[in-house]
């Protein structure tokens, strides 16, 4: 039964009044007042105990993970035992982690359970999903995992400490993204990666196998026509499987920088609520095919493809998925079956566009007149649209389509950047020490006109600039953290600033392009990343700068060799 008394605020005064009045001091007078004082006593304590359980006690510690939470990670929803036993590890690993964890909220450590409890189903479950990434991280860097020296006590399809640890880094940093760089050899996740360790190592002996979920990542059959099932295979793994730790939250954070532009969302009536649910759908479908925010780097469906390899599955469509980036196409003609018609950005090609991923009322076109914009994906013999599909006369979108070409062939950017290397005379960036020099030099040595001066000079200056240059970025103009590189070439170089901030150049997309970051690395121009507490980056240097970019130089850098030298 809830008892009920005054207020809160009310109650403390009162309790107040009656300890603290003039007569209390009197002891013979405080005794003969002892049923109030001691019921003042009795009304404070109990609203600080309520107030501490509540709202602290209960909500930080007390709080359980259910059935419901651990099958929002899972492909089917009829639960059995072996749902119910993974639940009860769950909350074990949350109990440790609560004591270990603080530093993030309840909700994200819940999350981690989860994380943790879904690759301990993987490893019992043999899905091959850990395998494969362990597998690919080898292939890339080296070794099986970052981070962490691989014993010879590690067993690839067994219970390590290793991956234990290295999921609790991963997880804590997505927690952390904007805000700090977390060292993998942290007391807290060793602290916790050695319990979760004992306790997953008593429980390997016994635990079940999910017989669904390595049914899932084997019995894999796809025809040439079934991409909307495909899709959705994709689907849940990108947004729901325990590998893809916070995909959920990029998607929502990209709906919420779209929010951000008001005008584009209302109209005359209001909130555009129809234009609002379109988008939704077109971000969500085109990010699980294409973003790269996965670990290594790679998307989804390639993971699935490297996974189902790894697992046997017979050769079928799946194995040669390709995504495109938006573009524009000239429709030509139709069939029964298909609709043809030819890119008009990039590299130019014929698509034969299936037309089981079109809408009935997207079917009335006029050949060479009628443009489509929309994302395609190749699956088997046809491509399918993704997403949002539009259709406007040509003439209407003539400059968007320009637009969109100069982005994908990058003909300017790739001009500047030859025209850089010949005022340069070969060398990767030049320094200035003011605005005034690099605008001479770009007019005068590199003949390149700059339409805003002002959006190019936007950030820092206040040490000088480096100018840099490369096929796929073109020009970049270094504005901050120009004391970090050590060249030469740069006067202002400060090495007890280096130690403290040229970690950036490995961990922010928004301060340096990708190939650049990894020119002043292979040239040796960052050798105080280190510094400074950071010797987990002496040797996982490239992972690092992989993982925050979310590229890779097999994809995003193997052009670039000739210019790196």
């Amino acid at each position: 039964m809830r008892l009920v008394v005054k207020p809160a605020v009310e109650r403390i005064r009162w309790a107040k009044l009656l300890l603290y009045r003039k007569e209390s001091c009197d002891v013979e007078c405080l005794y003969s007042r002892s049923p109030a004082v001691l019921f003042s006593v009795v009304c404070m304590v109990w609203f600080f105990f309520s107030y501490f359980c509540k709202n602290i006690f209960f909500k930080r510690y007390m709080k359980k993970i259910y059935l419901k939470d651990w099958m929002k990670l899972h492909p089917y929803t009829k639960t059995d035992s072996i749902d119910q036993y993974y639940v009860r590890v769950a909350n074990e690993i949350l109990l440790i982690l609560d004591r270990h964890l603080d530093s993030v909220d309840r909700d994200w450590r819940e999350y981690t359970a989860l994380i943790l409890t879904g690759w301990f189903e993987d490893v019992i479950s043999q899905t091959g999903i850990w395998q494969t990434f362990t597998g690919e991280c080898e292939k890339c860097y080296g070794a099986r995992l970052p981070f962490y020296p691989i014993g010879v006590d590690y067993l690839p399809d067994e219970v390590n400490k290793e991956d234990i640890c290295f999921l609790l880094w991963h997880a804590t940093q997505q927690y952390f993204w904007d805000e700090q760089l977390i060292s993998p050899e942290s007391p807290f996740i060793m602290e916790a990666g050695a319990r979760i360790y004992a306790l997953l190592s008593k429980e390997y002996i016994t635990a079940p196998e999910n017989e669904r979920m390595k049914e899932y990542f084997s019995n894999v059959s796809f025809s040439d026509t079934d991409f909307l099932v495909y899709r959705e295979r994709v689907e849940w793994f990108h947004y729901h499987c325990y590998f893809n730790v916070g995909a959920e939250d990029d998607y929502m954070n990209q709906i919420d920088a779209m929010l951000e532009e008001v005008d584009v969302f209302v109209d005359d009536d209001g909130l555009n609520e129809e234009l609002l649910g379109k988008v939704h759908y077109d971000l969500r479908k085109n990010l699980m095919l294409s973003s790269r925010c996965n670990l290594l780097s790679l998307t989804s469906p390639e993971w699935l493809t490297l996974i189902w390899k790894h697992n046997g599955v017979a050769p079928g469509p799946w194995e040669q998925v390709e995504v495109e980036k938006p573009n524009y196409y000239l429709y030509m003609l139709q069939d029964d079956e298909a609709i043809y018609a030819c890119s008009l950005c990039g590299d130019l090609k014929k698509v034969v566009i299936s037309k089981k991923s079109l809408n009935d009322n997207m079917l009335v076109l006029k050949s060479r007149k009628t443009v489509l914009t929309c994302r395609l994906v190749k699956f088997g013999t046809y491509w399918y649209v993704n997403g949002i599909l539009m259709a406007n006369q040509k003439s209407e979108v003539k400059p968007l389509i320009e637009d969109m070409d100069e982005q994908q062939t990058g003909h300017h950017r790739k001009y500047a950047y030859e025209q850089f290397r010949k005022a340069s005379k070969g060398s990767p960036l030049v320094y200035f020490k003011d605005r005034k020099d690099a605008q001479d030099f770009i007019l005068g040595k590199m003949r390149l006109q700059i339409a805003d001066w002002d959006e190019l000079f936007e950030d820092g200056g206040e040490d000088g600039f480096f100018l840099m240059a490369s096929p796929a970025t073109g020009l970049h103009l270094q504005q901050t953290c120009v004391k970090c590189i050590c060249s030469p070439d740069n006067p202002v170089y400060d090495k007890a600033e280096a130690e403290m901030d040229s970690f950036i150049y490995l961990t922010d997309s928004l301060t340096i392009p990708y190939e650049l970051s990894c020119m002043l690395q292979d040239r040796g121009m960052l050798p105080d990343v280190c510094a400074d507490g950071r010797d987990f980056l002496k040797d996982n240097a490239r992972f690092v700068t992989d993982y925050f970019f979310h590229k890779r130089r097999d994809k995003d850098a193997a052009d670039l060799e000739a210019w790196r030298q």
